[in-house]
This record gives structure tokens, C-alpha cells and sequence, in this order.
């Protein structure tokens, strides 16, 4: 089941039981004290981060109230394609970047669990 509800991410939510958090704001390490109070353990904060010095805030944050971990990050490139007849090729441009998504997972206690090295996934 899928619920989405309206509200101030940064103000509180009543909810205690969440699977999901998702966070597409200006300042998610804002809202950590929230998504910390509403994630069941085992759930996911999931945040959108336009630059890399807000991915390192938000982790910050995230370590600093403890109960979370496995924290990873994914930058997202994209690349455009052009479509002609039965041609098709990716562009010659590129950008850079478009932004991170940010993942950590609410755990049962209330430390900090950070795997050393990649690929723990």
C-alpha cells in the first residue's frame, strides 16, 4: 500500500511506523530528526541531493542522531539519445550531472552500522 500525505517534513510527522521516507527539499538534514522518529527499523530514507556538499551534510546529520546505517550514494548521469528513422545514437552532449540520490536504512538501535569498503550492497 501506497499513502502520501501533504505536510512540513520539517515541523514533524505524526506517523511512527513508516517503510519509506522520501525527501526531494531544499535542506533534508533538516528533517532527520523527523524521518529518525517515523522510520520502523529496517525502513529507508530516500533523499535527493542536487551537489555533493549537501550529500555530505545530510550524512553528517545521519551519523551524528545515530539509528542509521548502510548509507550509500549514487550520483545519476544522464546522457540523451537521438532518435532519426531507424538511427539511433546518444547524443554528443553530455551533462555532467543531474544529482545524488541518497539511501540509509533506519536500524533497530540506536547506533551507527557502516560497513568498511564497497560492496556490501
Amino acid at each position: 500500500n501506497l499513502e502520501l500525505k501533504l505536510g512540513d517534513i520539517y515541523t514533524g510527522v505524526d506517523e511512527t511506523d513508516m517503510d519509506r521516507v522520501l525527501l526531494d527539499v531544499a535542506e533534508p538534514w533538516q528533517a532527520v530528526g523527523t524521518v529518525r522518529s517515523a522510520l520502523r527499523p529496517g525502513g529507508i530514507v530516500f533523499a535527493h541531493c542536487p551537489n555533493v556538499s549537501q550529500v555530505q551534510r545530510f550524512f553528517d546529520c545521519l551519523r551524528e542522531v545515530s539509528g542509521f546505517g548502510l548509507m550509500d550514494v549514487f550520483e545519476v548521469l544522464q546522457r540523451g539519445w537521438t532518435v532519426r528513422g531507424r538511427s539511433l545514437r546518444p547524443s554528443h552532449r553530455m551533462v555532467a550531472h543531474t544529482g545524488f540520490l541518497c539511501f540509509a536504512r533506519r536500524l533497530a538501535e540506536d547506533t551507527l552500522f557502516e560497513p568498511e569498503g564497497e560492496g556490501f550492497r
